[in-house]
């Protein structure tokens, strides 16, 4: 069984009840070993589900770093539904997810670390799914595959915790000893009018304890790129908050900005400043210009159900009576209310 090491997500506001008409996930994996056994991930929850079917079922999509090939570098990418009862007609994919009910798509491109993918997630009926991987440096892009759905499931929605960087090479028990890795994940985007989206912060599962080292920096205001590893700081010993904007590779800009190459057009423009000075942390003063993104899926602490207020005193019995008060003093000059002299007596006809 694969262990989920850090979740995040996304969410979505003025969604219009008709749904998402599409999704773009962009994602970079520069700092990522070429090896296999991490799963870079973002999902999609259902705003509707037929009644008898999991609430929490999601349809997946992300990359997977591979070994070089024939001197070439591997990207490897999914697209999966968890939903039983998908159907596909797709050569890049196959009836089951994880060996359970379901739907799997992958494909293997040879393109570069060094770039950004648009994970790109289409409706393309009521039911139908389509999956597109886009280089976002070159515009090429690879159909990822296509499923569809069973019928009443609708409504694209997020969560925080729908996303995650996950390894499935588990013979390892302590989360401490995984490989060191890094992946970077931009705000998600749609054609879809007048539709705000955000990433949500990060969080360590309770799968691994507190020794899994792990950070998270801000690349700009709408790109978080997240290192699991030993030359890292733990977030739990920072606040979880990011304090330092991180470089990637030298002479490598990752950016989650829009381009028009081929995409659809998103409704909330990414900036795309970045920093590409190889092998530094640049630490940033507090302004008002590079606090970190609040996680507005937080209400704050949750209420504790075993607390009913402060315990009563039984030794209290109310206020001490005042001995030499007698009530109100009488007012000798006020003779009662004043007489209605056009009235006989109350009419009881």
């Amino acid at each position: 069984m694969a262990v989920q090491n850090i979740h995040l997500g996304w969410e979505a506001t003025n969604v219009p009840d008709s749904g998402l008409e599409d999704i773009t996930f962009p994602m970079a994996m520069p700092n990522a070993p070429r090896e296999e056994g991490y799963y870079f991930e973002q999902a999609v929850a259902f705003e509707n589900v037929p009644e008898g079917m999991d609430p929490t079922l999601v349809i997946y999509t992300g990359l997977q770093p591979r070994p070089d090939k024939n001197g070439k570098s591997i990207v490897h990418v999914a697209f999966s539904s968890f939903f039983p009862g998908t159907t596909t007609s797709d050569s890049n994919c196959y009836d089951t997810a994880d060996g359970g009910p379901g739907v799997s798509c992958a494909i293997d491109v040879q393109s570069s670390y060094e770039d950004t993918y648009h994970l790109h997630i289409k409706v393309a009926n009521q039911t139908s799914y389509v999956g597109t991987l886009i280089n976002h440096s070159s515009g090429k892009r690879w159909p990822m595959g296509s499923f569809d759905l069973p019928t009443g499931v609708s409504g694209m929605k997020g969560g925080d915790w729908v996303g995650f960087m996950e390894y499935y090479f588990t013979t390892i028990g302590d989360c401490s000893k995984y490989p060191d890795t890094a992946a970077i994940f931009g705000n998600p985007f749609t054609s879809t009018a007048g539709v705000n989206m955000s990433l949500t912060y990060p969080y360590k599962d309770n799968a691994c304890d507190d020794t899994m080292p792990w950070h998270v920096t801000e690349v700009d205001q709408s790109t978080l790129e997240i290192t699991i590893g030993k030359n890292t700081t733990s977030d739990e010993a920072t606040s979880k908050q990011p304090t330092s904007t991180t470089a990637t590779e030298a002479g490598t800009t990752v950016s989650a900005s829009h381009s028009s190459k081929n995409e659809p057009t998103p409704s909330k423009k990414p900036t795309s400043t970045t920093a590409t000075e190889a092998g530094t942390t640049i630490s940033v003063s507090h302004s008002s210009k590079n606090e970190p993104t609040p996680t507005p899926g937080w209400n704050g602490p949750p209420p504790n159900p075993d607390w009913d207020g402060p315990a009563p005193n039984p030794d209290w019995d109310g206020p001490a009576p005042n001995p030499d008060w007698d009530g109100p003093a009488p007012n000798p000059d006020w003779d009662g209310p004043p007489s209605n002299p056009g009235s006989d007596g109350a009419d009881c006809s």
